[in-house]
């Protein structure tokens, strides 16, 4: 029940971490600028475009975060890939996985990778 009463919340913490917190949303607070002053003689459907598609990225994002809170649905392919302490993890679990196939394995790397840079 907290997470739908914190939905709101995250929405519009979201919708303002978007419009000020990277390039399309103050290019959209500029076009909405221009229209103002009448520089540009845009419709405004056009002239704020990039902050509608920020409403909607966020609400998306906004739905999407509540659904894995609630367990249901996993991890996106690409916040796997992109969180840190995963990708972290990930490198780690590889590094082991050489590690534990014994010395033959590193040797065998190192030789594989020494070969290729003699090539070059």
């Amino acid at each position: 029940m907290k997470s739908l009463i914190d939905l709101p919340v995250r929405f519009v913490f979201a919708v303002v971490a978007f419009t000020f917190g990277g390039w399309i949303g103050w290019l959209g607070i500029l076009l909405v600028t221009l229209k103002l002053i009448g520089v540009i003689h845009w419709p405004w459907w056009l002239a704020a475009l990039p902050l509608e598609y920020g409403v909607l990225y966020s609400l998306y994002m906004t739905i999407d975060g509540a659904l894995y809170r609630a367990g249901l649905k996993g991890v996106g392919g690409y916040a796997r890939v992109t969180q840190a302490p995963l990708a972290a993890q990930h490198e780690q679990s590889k590094i082991q996985e050489i590690v534990a196939e014994g010395p033959e394995r590193i040797g065998a790397t190192i030789d594989a990778w020494s070969e290729d840079s003699n090539r070059s």
